[in-house]
């Protein structure tokens, strides 16, 4: 595995390190222009904060629709989470990050909700957890349908765009040909402080991890709405002591769940909701019932005990 290792290292060329770090500057641009735009009044001392002086985002349509400077700077995210695909890479790029949060002075206290979302959604890209990101990506609405006319002008105008930019990174990587990415030193400018950085994302990863699932990169087309809701009360919990439950859905149609089955789909908010909701169930005096609840991965049933069972749709035992 070491030897493996070692090899996959020697494979990465001083090319890879310089597109890789160019993505990752120009994330920090959209970052920059994101934090200018949306958030002028939290940070009125941006212009003295910003560590990329010169920020060439020409566009002109992110000041009057904030939510296209979003899905802009999704999207570089996205493009990032694929050129760090190689550890070593994702390391380096890592500790530059953290150079860039300390350099600028954003901390878990000054720091918006929404902010703390992308930050953490770009840190959680740099540990190798990009999941989030390309699920949302893949469930976007689109403004255009996929092969409408419109779709295919736009792709026209994209490939005419990136003509220029081709070009000049043959030319680099004619420049590079030969060299390891160890033999190549670059520089971001953002400072030293990687420990301080470090410790700044840790503290909002903190804040935020449990409320990431509720977050989206881009708008979606099914954004599901997974706050949990009262489907009904049980009198005697025993009636519900069993591993398969059947419920009527609000369709009219009948609906099977399995106890325990499903239970990856739970996040953080979900099992945080549950336990609450047992903690003041377990004060209640109606000590034989319970409550059913529905939630985005299947039902919850929670008895005044402070039992908590969860049963899921397994399309295995549906299908079997």
């Amino acid at each position: 595995m070491e030897r493996q290792q070692i090899k996959q290292q020697k494979q990465i060329t001083a090319h890879d390190k310089k597109l890789t770090y160019d993505i990752f500057l120009n994330s920090i641009r959209w970052l920059e222009k994101y934090i200018e735009v949306v958030y002028r009044n939290e940070f009125p001392d941006w212009k003295n904060r910003k560590q990329i002086r010169d920020n060439d985002i020409k566009r002109t349509d992110i000041y009057q629709n904030p939510q296209k400077l979003k899905e802009s700077l999704s999207t570089q995210l996205f493009l990032l989470e694929s050129s760090v695909e190689e550890e070593p890479l994702r390391e380096w790029i890592k500790q530059e990050f953290y150079k860039w949060i300390s350099a600028v002075g954003i901390d878990a206290n000054n720091c918006p909700e929404e902010l703390k979302q992308y930050l953490f959604g770009l840190n959680e890209i740099l540990e190798g957890r990009g999941g989030k990101l390309l699920k949302d990506a893949e469930n976007r609405k689109r403004d255009v349908e996929i092969g409408s006319p419109e779709y295919y002008k736009q792709m026209s105008s994209l490939f005419a765009n990136i003509q220029a930019p081709m070009r000049d990174e043959k030319e680099i990587e004619k420049a590079l040909k030969g060299k390891n990415w160890r033999e190549v030193d670059i520089e971001s400018g953002f400072g030293t402080n990687v420990e301080g950085g470090e410790k700044i994302i840790n503290q909002i990863a903190n804040q935020v991890a449990n409320k990431h699932d509720s977050f989206h990169f881009y708008p979606q087309t099914q954004q599901q709405d997974n706050t949990p809701k009262l489907l009904r009360t049980v009198d005697n919990w025993q009636d519900f002591n069993r591993n398969e439950l059947t419920v009527t859905s609000n369709n009219g149609q009948e609906e099977t769940y399995y106890l325990g089955e499903g239970t990856e789909t739970l996040t953080n908010e979900e099992v945080g909701f549950a336990n609450q909701r047992a903690q003041e169930l377990r004060r209640s005096s109606f000590s034989q019932g319970g409550e059913v609840w529905v939630v985005g991965g299947g039902l919850f049933l929670i008895a005044t005990g402070g039992i908590i069972r969860f049963f899921g749709r397994s399309m295995e035992r549906l299908l079997s």
